[in-house]
């Protein structure tokens, strides 16, 4: 849906004075409000990409639904990157991890986390992150190493197949 409306969009941008509208005006007996809200309502029937990627399981922790995230996958890294904010952490002049800064996806990381690794590979450089952004839908689980508070910890989430419920994003 997003594909046409773009389309749609970038049509009636490229268009000259004279060319025809990509979309033909609603009938005089439908109002228009009616064609705009019938595009609003089927929008909103599709949950947004990553919507539906953290579940909680029967045992209270926090998965990973493989179907959401080969979605996710495809999408591109940059799904993730327009969710969080982060800046490098250096001491002595070598880097320590990503400082997270801000998140606005789904799962436990919170400002001031240091990520380390992500499934035990550094993401220090573009070409480590891509790596592990396309291994991550092979593997059992999502590892996250990390620095919380001044303590090393490890976040797993078990990659599931659709099964328990649904969280929400912050």
């Amino acid at each position: 849906m997003r594909a046409v409306l773009l389309a749609l969009t970038l049509g009636a941008c490229a268009s000259g004075p004279e060319s025809r509208p990509a979309v033909p005006p609603p009938r005089s007996s439908e109002p228009e409000s009616t064609a705009v809200e019938l595009q609003a309502s089927s929008l909103q029937r599709e949950p947004p990409l990553g919507a539906r990627l953290a579940v909680r399981l029967p045992d209270g922790r926090i998965g990973v639904r493989r179907a959401e995230l080969v979605r996710v996958q495809k999408e591109g890294p940059h799904w993730l990157l327009q969710r969080i904010k982060v800046r490098p952490l250096l001491r002595k002049g070598r880097f320590v991890g990503w400082r997270v800064v801000s998140y606005a996806g789904p799962g436990k990381l919170l400002a001031g986390d240091v990520v380390r690794q992500v499934n035990g590979r550094p993401i220090e450089r573009p070409e480590q992150f891509i790596e592990v952004w396309n291994k991550m839908v092979s593997r059992d689980t999502l590892e996250v190493d990390l620095v919380r508070a001044g303590k090393s910890e490890r976040l797993t989430f078990p990659i599931v197949r659709n099964q328990a419920t649904r969280l929400r994003s912050r």
